[in-house]
């Protein structure tokens, strides 16, 4: 009776779960911590996470001699999780003790204003095996009228979705009430006498019971996001444990407005939202002679041949290619289609499928554009910015290169006006003077003021143009370590951020590997551990656990050896 109940485990267990749960002081023996493991993987506990800072005891001394460790958190199993997908464990602030209060709630994100949203249409990839919902997106699609613009697609689209969500609520119903009365039937059945008529009923009730156990599966595969996994076990229970988690992971109970005042309300945190990224998406408007300046020094670099090839117009089996090699049940568009969905108005409409249909709207269906949000589930807000592309815009991707060109070329152009940019790897190497990739951008040059000064005019004339912003709290300078104080002191004015000798870690790679390389790759049989261990884990059989090593576990060291001989 009490191992059906859901339930919760908390306080100090004067023991850490990883190894970046402690900071300062020297490394004990890992023992305790491994016996820790075994005791939480053995009892299926999940870790329910926690917001606020990480360390919860704090010896309370100075400098080198400080040290903190997470020793309190709760612990749940998975019927909690189902039951309460709100929980919250919040680390409060030291008062007059070495251990910091953790506070466990029941969160529940407020309903009063549930009007402003829609939680809208989803594609289910378990209707394409029923006939009748090819019939009803047939009937829907050739009932509303031909594709004249985007707005009539998107009206199209609506009403396809309006149609199969009826149809799917009065078919399937809900699975889990359905499957419950199946069940039920079933052992009434199992328990009488086996009469031909009884057969025939058993049979075709394990049949149903199979159908709707498989579609109660997909259903909740889709949700997970676990793509790795495509078939073996039933693993509804693995899918429904990763959705559950994903919502919780994803639930946004509270927001902070730029005044400081906290929101906590469902309008309230959609308000603040749509107010941020309508002021995030809005140009700047820079002048003429700042889009001049920002360009000055870029140059063609087409030939008439790849501009040709640039503007041949893309034909319809370039189109369905493009669409149909796109994961089939990856995450859905704002219309609620997956790819899927997409394909099924292809087959059903031939001519009139998908590639006439991007003919049709034309390319300026990526230019005049609408966006919402999606919050706790539900759409809300509406906002069309005033810059930039929309992200299922196919020139999306390429976005980042034109600005970066841009950057680039203002760089390479002060080279050439001797501001000392750039610095040589060896002698009779080549100047380097910057490096861009997706996440950071790296500036290189001569320890001398003149140059910094020469970085700053180049991204004022960058921002003025792009209307983009240096972040400088995220920002940084490394010296070499013969430069002066003095010089490094001035760095650090112009720029206004800190300096760091060296990164732990880049691009999830360590920059500086020491002697003891045991104890550097460590991370590595904590990431396995994380991934193998996992609480998600104990919902496999043994074959599943090792179709999980093969597809996921065994990946996770693979990057890291690419790079690094391990010990």
């Amino acid at each position: 009776m009490v191992d059906n109940l859901p339930w919760v485990l908390g306080g100090d267990f004067n023991e850490w779960l990883r190894i970046d749960e402690k900071c300062g002081g020297l490394m004990k023996s890992v023992s305790g911590m491994y016996d820790f493991r075994k005791i939480v993987d053995n009892c299926n506990l999940m870790d329910l996470g926690f917001a606020g800072l990480k360390m919860t005891w704090d010896n309370k001394r100075e400098w080198g001699d400080n040290i903190q460790e997470r020793l309190d958190r709760f612990f749940s199993d998975r019927n909690w999780v189902e039951t309460f997908s709100n929980t919250k464990v919040e680390h409060l602030g030291f008062n007059f003790s070495d251990h910091r209060p953790i506070l466990l709630s029941l969160e529940v994100v407020r309903k009063d204003c549930w009007e402003i949203g829609d939680k809208g249409f989803r594609f289910e990839p378990f209707w394409l095996k029923d006939d009748e919902c090819t019939k009803i997106v047939e009937e829907a699609w050739n009932n509303y009228g031909v594709v004249k613009s985007a707005a009539n697609l998107k009206g199209k689209l609506a009403w396809c979705a309006g149609k199969l969500k009826a149809w799917s609520a009065d078919k399937f119903g809900s699975f889990h009430r359905t499957i419950e009365e199946k069940q039920v039937g079933l052992k009434a059945l199992l328990r009488g006498p086996r009469v031909k008529e009884v057969q025939e009923k058993i049979i075709r009730l394990e049949k149903d019971l199979e159908e709707l156990l498989m579609n109660e599966e997909q259903y909740w595969r889709q949700r997970s996001r676990a793509e790795w996994l495509h078939s073996g076990d039933r693993n509804s229970k693995y899918f429904h444990a990763k959705a559950t988690s994903r919502k919780r992971k994803n639930t946004i109970s509270r927001v902070v407005e730029d005044q400081g005042r906290i929101q906590t309300s469902e309008k309230g945190i959609a308000t603040t939202i749509c107010e941020y990224f309508t002021k995030l998406f809005s140009s700047c408007n820079p002048s003429k002679e700042d889009l001049e300046n920002a360009l000055a020094w870029l140059t063609q670099r087409l030939d008439s041949q790849m501009i040709n090839t640039l503007d041949m117009k893309f034909n319809r089996e370039e189109v369905k290619k493009a669409i149909f090699e796109m994961g089939s049940t990856k995450a859905p568009g704002p219309d609620g289609f997956h790819v899927g969905g997409v394909e099924l108005f292809g087959q059903s409409n031939g001519q009139n499928g998908v590639p006439n249909l991007v003919e049709r709207v034309g390319f300026r269906l990526y230019l005049n554009f609408e966006s919402s949000f999606v919050v706790n589930g539900k759409t809300v807000g509406k906002i069309k910015p005033s810059r930039g592309l929309r992200q299922a815009c196919p020139l999306s991707p390429y976005l980042f290169l034109l600005c970066a060109e841009a950057l680039s070329s203002l760089i390479k152009g002060s080279e050439q006006t001797k501001n000392r940019l750039g610095i040589r790897c060896c002698r009779g190497g080549p100047l380097v003077s910057h490096l861009f990739f997706a996440d950071d951008s790296l500036l290189f040059c001569k320890a001398y003021l003149e140059s910094g000064y020469a970085i700053k005019r180049i991204l004022a004339l960058y921002e003025k143009g792009s209307g983009q912003k240096v972040n400088l709290q995220k920002s940084s300078i490394t010296f070499n370590p013969n430069v002066e104080d003095g010089i490094q002191r001035g760095f650090q004015e112009l720029f206004e951020t800190e300096d760091i000798q060296s990164h732990d870690k880049y691009l999830g790679l360590l920059t500086v590997v020491g002697r003891n390389k045991r104890k550097t790759f460590e991370e590595i049989k904590e990431k396995v551990w994380r991934r193998f261990k996992s609480w998600k884990g104990s919902l496999f059989s043994t074959g599943g656990k090792e179709i999980l090593i093969k597809a996921v576990v065994k990946a996770v060291p693979t990057y890291l050896m690419s790079i690094f001989q391990l010990p």
